[in-house]
């Protein structure tokens, strides 16, 4: 177990968040027993100093994709509607689990223009694919915070399935707002990377 002041300290004060930080940039509030289960930070020092430079690290909340665009519409390609708001799109209202996140800010070294197969086969075995919810919670964050745009010119494949077995894409985040599409997993892109986090 790792403290807030040394994950700090070790991965680099401008991409790690605290609980406070979270709930003022989403209007949320923690409750009692959820700072008490968010008290240490469950990565070793290696692990942190591995990651300094790639990864931020941060508490996630339980909101949806499509809370998650209520908050920040303006900042999201799609304001309202849109494919992924149909009932049968359960992905986008599947919520970012309480806990600590460690989510790489840029795409998976290495896995443009490859398929969904050949891009997770280049995950170590501490790795994993996060949600959309998850992605576009650090985007979100780490905008307001610093003002900087992850994924501004790529996009990554998430972990969630579409309704029809797509696979779901996150990023293009320019000026135009956060992007959320579906692609077939067995297609390839110049600009169409992989998103990891590591394994919690």
């Amino acid at each position: 177990m790792t403290s807030f002041s040394q994950a700090k300290e070790l991965l680099g004060a401008s991409s790690v968040y605290s609980l406070e930080e979270v709930e003022m940039v989403f209007g949320v509030k923690f409750t009692p027993e959820q700072r008490i289960g968010l008290e240490n930070i469950p990565f070793s020092d290696e692990v942190l100093r591995e990651c300094a430079g790639t990864h931020m690290l941060f508490p996630g909340f339980g909101l949806s994709l499509l809370d998650i665009r209520e908050k920040f519409a303006v900042l999201f390609y799609t304001k309202t509607d849109g494919w992924y708001a149909e009932v049968e799109e359960t992905f986008s209202r599947e919520t970012v689990p309480i806990r600590w996140h460690l989510l790489r800010m840029e795409p998976v070294p290495s896995s443009f223009s490859k398929s969904w197969d050949e891009q997770t086969a280049l995950l170590l075995p501490d790795e994993d694919v996060p949600s959309a919810a998850s992605v576009a919670f650090a985007t979100m964050l780490h905008f307001m915070m610093s003002k900087q745009r992850l994924f501004e010119r790529t996009c990554v494949r998430v972990s969630d399935v579409a309704a029809d077995d797509i696979r779901v894409l996150v990023g293009l985040f320019d000026a135009g707002g956060l992007c959320v599409y579906g692609y077939w997993g067995g297609g390839r892109g110049d600009g169409l990377g992989l998103s990891s986090a590591r394994k919690f």
